[in-house]
Order: C-alpha cells, then structure tokens, then sequence
C-alpha cells in the first residue's frame, strides 16, 4: 500500500463503482517484521526516527512521552518495516538501510525468509512461471 500513489482515488473511485489503475513509485516492495528484543512480556517502548516513520507499521500501540508504547502482550512483533525499489534486491537493500535508522533500539529484523522467498522464485521460473522481466537476484543477496 505505501507504493501506491493514487490509493485515495482507487479506494473512492471503486466506491462509486468505477475502477481507477493503481500507480505505483516502484514495482518492488519488501517488508520484514520488526521483534523486539527487550526481556519478559511487559510494557515495550521505543522510538521510530522520522526519516522512516513512513516505512514502519506498527501493531497494538500507542504513542505516549515522544515514544511508541505497546502493551503487554505474548508476542515480540511489533509490526513491519518496507523498502522500495527497482529492480527487486534495491527494494531488499531499501529495507536494510531503513532498519538500520534504529541503531541503538531494541529492535530486530530477520531477511533469512527472503532467502526462501528467493529461492522459491527462481524454481517457479526454472518451471516456465514468469515472475518479472527483471532477473530475480541469487538468495544470498538478502542477508
């Protein structure tokens, strides 16, 4: 969704039953789950830095004191971080470069699934199933 430059008018314009194409900044979009990696299931608070506040999506949180604060829960998700680009391991190296925007936050990402993602690509191609135009980069490009 955040690649897409015309979502206002596609979501109006398909409630009026008129179908509008969606635009999109690039062709490739990755996104990777943000862990935190603080101790126990207690309260968790950090900071997003405003040059990729738009690149982060967060779950069951408020913010509260200049920070995100979310509520005891079981899980260490807290949402997802995206990156954009062309060709596909741009939008990969985008993602990369917006976590590391967090240096010193008790948050983690984990790439090691697009090597699977990868993987999978280029066996579907190896089969005659076209995913892009653009060559699909070797899986170790992603870690």
């Amino acid at each position: 969704l955040e690649t897409c430059t015309n979502l206002p008018q596609v979501i109006n314009a398909g409630a009026h039953g008129i179908i509008v194409n969606p635009e999109f900044s690039s062709p490739f979009a990755a996104e990777a789950t943000l862990h935190y990696k603080g101790e126990g299931d207690g309260w968790k608070t950090f900071k997003v830095p405003e040059s990729i506040e738009r690149k982060v999506k967060l779950y069951r949180c408020c913010y509260a004191d200049g920070a995100y604060q979310f509520p005891p829960h079981k899980s260490d998700e807290l949402g997802v971080i995206i990156g954009n680009g062309d060709p596909i391991e741009e939008s990969i190296d985008d993602l990369k470069a917006n976590f590391e925007e967090f240096e010193d936050s008790p948050v983690s990402i984990d790439t090691a699934g697009f090597v699977d993602l990868l993987e999978d690509i280029q066996a579907a191609e190896d089969e005659g199933v076209e995913f892009s135009d653009q060559p699909v980069p070797e899986p170790a490009a992603a870690l």
